[in-house]
């Protein structure tokens, strides 16, 4: 199960990867819905993109992430390739991703831009050639939109390497 994004985006402005943007960070998932702004944003993308990710990748059912997702994000390549192991009979053991750092960057209106960190943990996959897939940390920044809900307009890796 391969996510290959189509470009990556530096919006770092000169600070480490991690560092808050715009001086507002929040920190690991919050466990209580915030109806507000920023509050919003955490709790959709802890809740509610990291979750259905993680199912469709132990289970192959990927209903909940297109769901979520605009037709035109780049996030559905994650759906694509779990169908296409799970569908050839395949599965993912032990594959999840762990969020570790959410900054929001923008709120405006209809739109959010979150930078997200999270480590997905070696998993193996098992199909006609198993293979192991090391661990890895990944940055991105998720961007959303607001029409009938907040859903995923497009996902930008910004970096990834080694855990």
């Amino acid at each position: 199960m391969v996510w290959e994004c189509s470009h990556q985006v530096d919006l770092t402005r000169g600070r480490a990867l991690g560092e808050p943007v715009d001086g507002r960070r929040l920190g690991p998932a919050r466990e209580e819905a915030d109806t507000t702004g920023e509050g919003v944003v955490d709790t959709l993308v802890s809740k509610h993109v990291i979750t259905p990710a993680n199912v469709a990748m132990a289970t192959g059912d990927t209903a909940a992430l297109r769901a979520l997702s605009t037709p035109e994000c780049s996030c559905l390549r994650l759906a694509e390739s779990i169908e296409e192991l799970y569908g050839s009979g395949g599965r993912a053991e032990g594959a999840r991703w762990d969020l570790e750092d959410l900054t929001v960057v923008d709120v405006t209106g209809a739109s959010a831009s979150v930078r997200v960190g999270f480590l997905a943990p070696g998993y193996q996959e098992i199909g006609r050639t198993p293979k192991s897939i090391p661990s890895q940390r990944f940055a991105s920044l998720v961007s959303l939109t607001l029409d009938s809900g907040w859903r995923i307009a497009d996902w930008d890796k910004l970096s990834e390497g080694p855990a």
